[in-house]
């Protein structure tokens, strides 16, 4: 009887089937080996992977399958594991059955005897291909992004300006190496609420304040301030930043802040010059209008001493009159003041006196400008009409400064209606309230008006229609309108001539 057949074979070599069955059908490249590391069994999951038999791979035919590169290093970790008994996962890679070479895991374990020698080695491949490129996608992209962030934070270091990222509480978390460098000190100093020591003692209530508002309730931020530099100069920054939020819902502010110390100085010397040379264009439109003036001044000058000399009669003792007398003085006291008034607004408009914002009624201020041009008016045969919206209208502004605007514009459209042969020659002075809160001034006049190229150019500095001009009383205008907040514009009118308008904020109250 075959020992096949006999019960207890036929059971062991159903146990046999199994285990094969069960180790070719295993998701992994399953082998054994000799004490000395020669292949005696591969299972068919591995004889599949590479595509060749059971006799060619036994052995030391396994060689074959491994990576040319990875050859050496493979064989000598497998030679060090079998001379010292401890195995460990090695990675190479494999040649596939269509000649792809795929990375693979070489896990072993061995079977020791009772003295603890090795009687076989038993292990596994498992293909790992598809985590091995992932990996190195990931470590290109980490590498890729480690130098986009080397490339980020040397353009950050690099800027001209004080760059910086806060966290919600408003301490700051980074700093760029150009705030560093400009504090003279380590970036550890300015992080947190270091950042302060830095700022001037005069700004920080205001800047804090500001800040801390716009922590709570804002999404930008804006506002000045000075910062010390290394060597204990205090200059003036433009601070800009923005609250943004990340994948997390984390909020973070980041902004900078840029050096305006230079722009500062340079904007303060501009207004000095533009307020010396306003001064000069009023002193050079007061004597054009000298002859003007002195016959305004004279006229209440003569009128005083006429009636001095009728007051002085009705006192005399033999025709003492006191009702004539007392109505002759109040004359005087009433030309008087008419002089002063002339006097003061002259002065006002040839001062030095820096601008000077307040709530101004304007049409009082244009007042004292006719007053002094009625003379002028009477002189070149022009008929004035004027329509404003409120004689007690108050705007925000500069009086002289808004007197000059209206004497310059007054003094353009008489100088071109002289071009008008035959009288009469009308100049129309109006005002109204619009939205916004302003109040836009008028000067029309019926010259013979502009042409487009002179539109295009008339507030341009040293751009004049005059033979003589200096093309500089327009321009003044436009940034004396400026610096109120306004706007100064210029048209044709129909049929004929043209008309300045200008703006002027409201001080939303009126005075007395």
């Amino acid at each position: 009887m075959d020992d096949r057949e006999h019960p207890g074979g036929l059971a062991l070599a159903e146990s046999e089937r199994r285990l094969k069955l069960t180790i070719d059908t295993m998701p992994a490249m399953a082998w054994s080996a000799t004490p000395d590391g020669q292949l005696d069994f591969l299972n068919q999951h591995f004889l599949d992977f590479v595509g060749m038999s059971a006799e060619a791979l036994l052995g030391l035919g396994f060689h074959s399958i491994l990576h040319p590169d990875d050859r050496p290093f493979l064989l000598a970790v497998w030679q060090e594991i079998m001379d010292t008994v401890q195995p460990r996962p090695v990675e190479g890679r494999l040649r596939r059955a269509d000649g792809e070479y795929r990375w693979c895991t070489l896990r072993q374990n061995p079977l020791l005897d009772e003295q603890g020698r090795v009687i076989k080695w038993f292990g596994v491949v498992l293909e790992i291909e598809d985590r091995k490129r992932a990996e190195d996608e990931l470590s290109k992209a980490r590498s890729a992004l480690l130098a986009s962030e080397r490339n980020i934070r040397l353009i950050v270091d690099s800027l001209p300006v004080l760059a910086w990222v806060a966290r919600p509480d408003g301490g700051a978390e980074f700093v760029n190496e150009r705030w560093a460098q400009y504090a003279g000190v380590d970036a550890t100093h300015i992080l947190d609420w270091g950042f302060l020591d830095f700022y001037h003692p005069d700004d920080i209530p205001n800047m804090v304040a500001v800040w801390t508002q716009a922590l709570e309730s804002r999404d930008e931020l804006e506002l000045k301030g000075r910062i010390r530099r290394y060597d204990g100069e205090y200059r003036w920054f433009y601070f800009s930043g923005r609250k943004i939020t990340d994948a997390n819902g984390v909020i973070r502010w980041v902004g900078a802040n840029v050096d305006i110390e230079d722009l500062q100085r340079a904007e303060a010397s501009l207004r000095q010059s533009q307020n010396e040379l306003a001064r000069v264009a009023r002193r050079t439109t007061l004597g054009e209008l000298a002859v003007s003036i002195a016959h305004e001044i004279n006229q209440p000058l003569m009128a005083i001493v006429t009636n001095a000399g009728t007051c002085m009669r009705w006192l005399d003792e033999a025709q003492f009159d006191a009702e004539r007398a007392r109505q002759a003085a109040q004359r005087v006291v009433r030309d008087g003041h008419r002089a002063g008034e002339i006097v003061a607004g002259i002065r006002a408009l040839a001062s030095k006196a820096p601008a000077r914002m307040a709530p101004t009624e304007l049409h009082e201020a244009f007042r004292d400008v006719l007053l002094m041009l009625d003379g002028e008016f009477r002189r070149r045969q022009i008929e004035v009409r004027q329509s404003w919206a409120d004689r007690s209208l108050v705007v925000q502004g500069d009086r002289t400064q808004l007197q000059q605007v209206l004497l310059n514009l007054v003094m353009n459209s008489m100088e071109a209606m002289l071009e008008t042969e035959q009288p009469p020659r009308r100049l129309t002075l109006s005002s109204e309230v619009i939205e916004g809160g302003f109040v836009r001034v008028s000067v029309g006049d019926n010259g013979p008006g502009l042409d487009e190229g002179t539109l295009a150019h008339l507030f341009d500095a040293f751009f004049s229609t005059k033979a003589g001009g200096m093309g500089m009383g327009l321009t003044i205008c436009r940034s004396i309108v400026d610096a109120h907040g306004g706007t100064i514009t210029a048209a044709n009118r129909s049929p004929r001539g043209s008309v300045f308008s200008f703006t002027v904020p409201q001080a939303g109250g009126v005075i007395g």
